[in-house]
Order: C-alpha cells, then structure tokens, then sequence
C-alpha cells in the first residue's frame, strides 16, 4: 500500500513518517488535522503546499482536501479565486450546492417533531413542500435531498434531466431528475428554490422492508443541530451555538465520525439513513468472524445478495460513550464508497443509538450518543 493509499483508506497504525518525502509528511500531517476537525491548520498547511511542486498524484489530493473544506463552509467562491480546477462531474455537483437562489431562514431557535414511520429503524420526520406534508428520512448518508416522483408531481416541483448520474453504495450509476423545491420547510428552517434529486419511485421501494418518500440529506442537516431521540420517538432541531465540545466530526462529501475500536482510531461513513452499521474489508484483520452469511441488501435502485462476514460483537467508542453492535455484518469487498479524497473503512448507521439519542452538530463538528 503506497502512501496516497495509506492516507485514503486511514490507515495510520502502519505509517511511518521517517520513509515519506518531506511534501508527504506534511499531507499526512494536514490530513490527520482534518480528521480531528482542525480544518484551520489543515487549510494552512494545503495552500502552502500548492504553491509548490508536487507530482500529479500528490496535487490531486492537496486539492481535493481543500476542496472539502470550503464547500461545506459554503465557501464557493473561493474555489475559482483559488484556482482550483473542477472536473465536469464535480462542477455540475457544484452547481446544486451553490445555487445563488436557494436561500436558508431560521423561523425560530427551536422545534420538535414526533419520529414518523417508516422503514424500521430510520429516523423520520414530517415536513412541508410547497405546502403539502411529506415524511422524508433524515439521511447524514445523503449528500443532497431527495424526494420520489410522486412527490414531486403531488408537491409541484418541476423536474429537469439531472446532470449527474450519482451511484449507490454497489457503485452502480442510476438515473435521476433534477428539481426545485419552491418553499422547503423542514423543522426551524424555511429554505426557498431548494435543489433537490427526484427519484423514481421504484429507486426507494425496497420491496418487503418498505418504501420512503425521500430524504433530507446532508446538506441540509449539516446547518442545525439535531437530537434524534430514538426511544421516545422525538426529534428536536435548534439553531447551533459555538461550544467547547470535543470536536470528532468531519465531512468528506460523506460525514465521518472519529471513533476507536480494540485499540485503534478509526474513521467511519456515519449514514442516519441505514439502519444497521456495516464494516469493509479493511477492517477484517481487527475481527474473528463467526459465520458466512447472504444478507439482502437495499440500496438506492436495486437490492442485491451480499456475501458477508458476521462479526459477533463490534465495540467501539463515541465520545466517550461505549457502544457495543451485535451481529454486525462485514462485507468481503471493498465498500466501493470513495466520495472525494478519503474511502470508507465502515459505516455507522442508526443502530449505533437503539433506545438513546443522537445528537449531531456538525457546526460544531461533534457528534454524541447519550
């Protein structure tokens, strides 16, 4: 595994500092600054670095770390000022998260909302398109919201070819439209001429489990801070305030959460919107699996059969609170999710929290289980 790998796949534990180049060493020092949420130091570190020669491979990753770090600061501007070149697929992504038009209001500081049903185990609330009330899953896993053709013909949203076609967790490509959602009001938030991804309904029926209606995804969650009360079946949203909190949150176009487990720190896919937490191969050398096992899978445009490893017991830590998952599952490929620079070794679905709260602040990149 070269060093580019070691960085992508997180792997610290083998990484020897002394055998890197001089440019290296302060790429993994910027990258482990990222991954403890010192966005700061790690934007310091990556403009100084572009300035100077680096081979190909290297400047790639410098710009794909400062890119994550100004689109979730809403910092779009910049990226042109900077310089930093967008391949067409990024550019068109780009476009959605920085449309001029979409606005965001606070209505008030704070609202809670009952958990509505859906496919068990997801965290569900009601909110309003274009004046008709809809159930959407809030889906940390989602990069942009998504609603299903039939809302979207039932709320009026105009649908267009979307440019991209994004892939699901089997890297498979399915088609999507575009919409605008004219008035978007999910809890303490009105949002106006909101971009979103329409569905065909078929893409979110997963047959005998359940269906969805869409989701809230991370763009819209990363703004607030949400409590998600699975045991009394509440959600709460609030205006975030800056706190002193460990921070162990981050975002890589796909939010990761700082945990440990049997000894090591590792960052994990934190997905609201799967109901149970599934390992990546990665991760087998840290396990003794128990059994071999086909589990159906549901993903965004098709189910497959997996072959998969049980793992009896996964321990592992969140800020401080323990966590133990039983009969997690760990897939014998690679999670085929890279969503910019880093890939996933695991993700952490809403199983983590059973019968606790989850409380995700990403503006104060903390994420907490009580």
């Amino acid at each position: 595994m070269d060093f580019l790998d070691k960085i992508s796949w997180l792997t610290w534990e083998d990484f020897d500092p002394s055998a890197t180049s001089p440019h290296e060493k302060r790429l993994y020092t910027a990258a482990q600054a990222f991954l403890h949420q010192d966005e700061r130091a790690t934007e310091k570190i990556l403009r100084a670095l572009r300035k100077e020669a680096l081979s190909e491979e290297m400047e790639e990753a410098v710009e794909a770390l400062l890119f994550s770090i100004l689109v979730w600061q809403d910092r779009f501007s910049e990226l042109s000022d900077l310089g930093i070149p967008t391949d067409e697929e990024e550019a068109k992504i780009l476009s959605h998260y920085a449309n001029p038009e979409t606005t965001y209001e606070i209505i008030s500081p704070l609202t809670e909302a009952p958990m509505a049903d859906a496919i068990v185990g997801l965290p569900c609330m009601q909110v309003i398109i274009n004046g008709f009330p809809v159930n959407l899953v809030i889906d940390t896993g989602a990069m942009l919201t998504t609603v299903s053709k039939s809302v979207a013909d039932r709320c009026g949203i105009e649908t267009t070819v979307f440019s991209v076609r994004p892939k699901n967790a089997f890297n498979e490509e399915f088609e999507v439209d575009h919409g605008t959602i004219a008035e978007f009001v999910v809890g303490n938030q009105r949002i106006c001429n909101k971009d979103c991804m329409v569905l065909a309904d078929a893409l979110i029926d997963f047959g005998g489990i359940g269906s969805i209606d869409g989701t809230i995804g991370w763009e819209v969650i990363k703004r607030m801070k949400w409590s998600l009360d699975y045991r009394a079946r509440r959600i709460q949203i609030e205006q975030s305030v800056k706190t002193e909190t460990k921070k162990n949150l981050s975002c890589d176009f796909f939010p990761l959460v700082r945990i440990e487990s049997n000894g090591f720190e590792i960052m994990a896919g934190l997905d609201t919107g799967a109901n149970q937490s599934l390992l990546g191969s990665v991760m087998k050398p840290l396990f003794a699996p128990t059994q071999k096992t086909i589990q159906r899978l549901a993903v965004a445009g098709n189910m497959r059969d997996a072959s998969l490893d049980l793992i009896e017991r996964f321990e592992l830590s969140i800020g401080g609170q323990n966590i133990t998952l039983r009969g997690i599952h760990l897939r014998e490929d690679e999670i085929p999710i890279r969503p910019h620079l880093f890939q996933l070794p695991c993700l952490i679905g809403s199983d983590i929290a059973e019968g606790k709260t989850l409380v995700i602040d990403y503006p104060n990149r903390h994420l907490e289980i009580k």
